[in-house]
């Protein structure tokens, strides 16, 4: 009688989780790794400057934000899908600016994200 929804992810969104998945794999620098999991804060400005500038250099720093603001334009499954990948880092729970922020939830301009990053 009704229709029944797929919710499974199609073989491009799972391929994407994994392009996220093994990004932040190899590109999280392990000193700041090893310093979120301790807990450590005494480099934290340093530290989310540095992962920042790798999101950035990767066209992720501004991940849910529109590309007309200098987002990815991701779909919303590919946002929930980075979501879940960078919920698994240990850094994703001590930034202060996370590039998983929508743009109404910041506020700085894309270009002011993109000048502090660069700073």
């Amino acid at each position: 009688h009704g229709v029944r929804m797929d919710l499974n992810f199609s073989a491009d969104e799972i391929g994407f989780r994994d392009e996220v998945r093994a990004f932040l794999a190899a590109n999280l620098p392990g000193y700041i790794r090893v310093r979120m999991r301790r807990g450590e804060e005494s480099h934290l400005a340093e530290d989310v400057r540095r992962w920042q500038r790798i999101l950035f250099e990767r066209g992720w720093g501004a991940a849910m934000w529109p590309s007309e603001f200098g987002g990815t334009g991701w779909d919303k499954t590919r946002q929930y899908l980075f979501d879940i990948e960078w919920g698994s880092t240990p850094i994703s729970r001590t930034l202060q600016l996370s590039p998983i922020m929508g743009q109404e939830e910041c506020h700085a301009t894309a270009k002011e994200v993109q000048r502090r990053v660069q700073a």
